[in-house]
């Protein structure tokens, strides 16, 4: 820290960047800068300047690299089953046994663009959603009847 007859206070670099005494403030002459982060013919001295600052270039990599998991972990999956239930839902066809979101299985006996009717029993028919629809069930085995039912 320097000080001069006349007090006029300036930022130190070298004091601020924490290599100086306490403060961060100096007092110098008018005109002069305070600064002695330079040598005689202008260039910095050895071991600075050698750090290259950090910037939005330097985590470009990193926001690319998380991008893609988001992607590949997310994203690509999910629209992967949109496309899957999609498909299966345009694929429905009369004679199908089936399952619905809230787990009633039956056998498609009339369907249309919106709706499916399904038996889930003899004689017994119920309308759904398509959307309703979860998956086609691979057999229908019947359960043995019990007695009193």
């Amino acid at each position: 820290m320097r000080t001069m007859s006349s007090t006029t206070p300036i930022l130190d670099l070298a004091i601020l960047q924490g290599e100086g005494a306490s403060g961060g403030v100096s007092t110098a002459a008018p005109g002069e800068t305070g600064s002695s982060l330079t040598t005689s013919d202008g260039s910095p001295p050895a071991g600075e300047g050698d750090t290259k600052p950090g910037g939005i270039m330097d985590m470009l990599p990193m926001f690319a690299l998380m991008a893609a998991a988001f992607y590949f972990l997310l994203i690509r999956p999910g629209s992967k089953q949109q496309k899957e239930r999609k498909a299966m839902l345009a694929d429905l066809k009369k004679g199908d046994d089936v399952m619905t979101t809230g787990g009633m299985i039956g056998k498609i006996v009339l369907i249309t663009d919106t709706r499916v009717k399904l038996m889930v029993a003899e004689g017994v028919r119920i309308e759904f959603s398509r959307q309703a629809i979860q998956g086609i069930v691979e057999t229908n085995e019947d359960l043995p009847e019990t007695p009193g039912n």
